[in-house]
């Protein structure tokens, strides 16, 4: 992933890829060299591949150079939520025990008093930090400016998810998985990934696509005001707006309900909407196509734990009106997708079983959880030695077109904005 995204930057160098809430545009060029003078900062305190740099932001224009930044060093980010109460911040910092925290001076002030053992504080925004920063060479970092050489297999990030145990998880994903994921997508969608908002948490693996996407294609990223889903919704979906993609959940789309449709002969230049994250139904659909006519969908299936989306289908209104349920598709190009029974054995068209994903989508594993890992990830037995497949928990049943059918949790969790919760009794 970090080939992929300094290749992009050096061949779009002086396009937009940031278009800031207050109007402000920065190049490719320029995130690119703020992201390396974090680099070569977080470098020069030991920080490279296996090592984890926690992100506490709630300025959406900080986001893309820290992660950018913690990537060229070779380094995993680990995404935090500022709207998180802190109780639950300490509880995920005590869990992830992150080497560093980058955060802002002001976010710090509100942390508990003690880290965890071996976290320490980097704030690019301090005064004496960024002077410092700004005394950097902004060049691409040399291999031996790193602690370690860079390898595919190294984690890239670690998202947290409640699962089943509603105790967080740590998903480590490697720079493999991550940039099979984008150069999938951004083979299917092509030039409609030109332009996308930045509106979801980073926490959510659905901003990720958002993120890294056009940055990789060249393209520009539009940041939206932090916690305002509704207001960024209208703006994106507005007939003056450049936004050409987006991705989003169905809850999301539900918010389109109380948004008043362009006024006729204005349209929205939205050309394609991901879903993703919760079950996209007929009455989402028809809401896309109120307010953007036209609308390409692409319903976009895949847990945390698949590296976002592993199976995925371009869906219409036409073809399943009358409907209740649209198909989540066929896997993507090298991944593998699996309705088992609970022998393992696989299920005959149109009956339902367990959804088993495989490819190289596939998480590491749970981060410091070795006994969850072999449970949740388990031998290929239709594979070659090594391969593994992930146990979704979700049920699926293949139609006779080939393609699925979610026919929802084998447990008693949901899902709300993609996050997957308990269901209350």
């Amino acid at each position: 992933m970090t080939g992929l995204l300094s290749a992009a930057g050096a061949a779009h160098g002086a396009a937009t890829a940031l278009v800031l809430p207050d109007g402000e545009t920065v190049s490719h060029g320029v995130l690119h060299a703020r992201a390396r003078r974090i680099a070569r900062a977080l470098a020069a305190r030991d920080i490279g591949p296996e090592r984890t740099v926690a992100l506490l932001l709630d300025d959406p224009a900080d986001l893309p150079e820290a992660v950018l930044g913690v990537l060229a060093a070779g380094a995993a980010f680990l995404p935090l939520d500022p709207a998180s109460p802190p109780a639950r911040l300490d509880a995920l910092l005590q869990t992830a025990r992150p080497d560093r925290l980058l955060t802002t001076q002001a976010l710090a002030a509100r942390l508990p008093d003690a880290l965890p053992q071996g976290t320490r504080l980097f704030c690019p925004g301090a005064p004496e930090t960024a002077a410092a920063l700004a005394a950097l060479d902004d060049s691409p970092l040399a291999a031996e400016e790193r602690t370690a050489p860079l390898h595919p297999d190294q984690a890239a990030y670690v998202l947290h998810t409640s699962g089943s145990t509603g105790a967080p998880k740590g998903v480590v994903i490697s720079q493999r998985a991550i940039a099979a994921y984008v150069r999938t997508l951004s083979g299917l969608i092509g030039e409609d990934a030109a332009h996308m908002p930045l509106f979801t948490a980073p926490t959510f693996d659905l901003t990720l696509t958002s993120l890294f996407v056009p940055l990789v294609m060249g393209g520009a990223l539009t940041l939206c005001p932090a916690g305002r889903p509704e207001e960024a919704l209208a703006d994106i979906f507005a007939p003056a707006s450049p936004t050409r993609a987006v991705k989003l959940t169905p809850s999301h789309i539900t918010l389109l309900d109380a948004l008043p449709p362009p006024p006729t002969g204005a349209s929205s230049r939205l050309r394609l909407a991901i879903a993703g994250g919760e079950a996209l139904t007929p009455a989402h659909l028809h809401l896309l196509h109120v307010h953007a006519p036209g609308l390409r969908v692409l319903n976009e299936y895949g847990p945390t734990e698949a590296t976002i989306g592993a199976v995925a289908a371009f869906v219409t209104l036409t073809e399943e009106e009358g409907g209740t349920t649209l198909p989540i598709g066929r896997p993507y190009p090298g991944a593998g997708a699996y309705v088992l029974d609970d022998r393992l054995q696989p299920c005959p068209v149109g009956v339902p079983g367990e959804l088993y994903l495989s490819g190289p989508g596939l998480a590491r594993g749970y981060r410091g959880q070795p006994g969850l890992t072999a449970e949740r990830f388990i031998a290929n037995p239709a594979g070659p030695p090594g391969a593994r497949l992930y146990r979704t928990g979700d049920i699926a049943a293949w139609r006779a077109d080939g393609q699925l059918i979610f026919h929802g949790r084998a447990d008693d969790q949901i899902k709300i904005r993609g996050h997957r919760m308990t269901r209350p009794l």
